[in-house]
């Protein structure tokens, strides 16, 4: 009984004989991960914080070196800037500029976006730092 060797030709034989099988299994599969992706919901996610500051600020309040009444930003400022964020008219600007909405998109499915939008939003502010978060 011989046992035969296979070498690299034999190799390229079954791959050129094969070749339609592994073409397609390899088309099904990229187009599969396609529709798969397209089907997925966008999330997106983002962190910032934002320094809230009087008009006229001073460097030791900036380096943090005053420990006066002018180093705390009025908390009326932080409520109204939270406020702001956490507004309609931005959630609506996000919306737009991350094409959330379909340009057929009734007001009532808009108006929905913008809920869900505001409701993920999360918003808590340092009135010592002056900062929101």
């Amino acid at each position: 009984m011989s046992q035969y060797e296979m070498n690299i030709h034999d190799y390229f034989r079954i791959i050129r004989k094969r070749k339609w099988i592994i073409i397609l299994t390899t088309l099904a599969v990229y187009i599969a991960a396609i529709v798969y992706t397209k089907m997925q919901t966008k999330l997106y996610k983002s962190a910032a914080q934002v320094f809230v500051a009087n008009k006229s600020i001073k460097k030791d309040v900036i380096f943090n070196t005053s420990s006066g009444p002018d180093n705390t930003i009025n908390n009326a400022s932080l409520e109204n800037a939270k406020d702001i964020i956490r507004s309609r008219n931005v959630a609506l600007r996000v919306v737009n500029q991350l094409q959330l909405i379909e340009k057929s998109a009734s007001v009532g499915d808009i108006n929905e976006i913008i809920e869900k939008l505001i409701s993920r939003v999360e918003v808590s502010t340092d009135p010592a730092a002056g900062r929101i978060d």
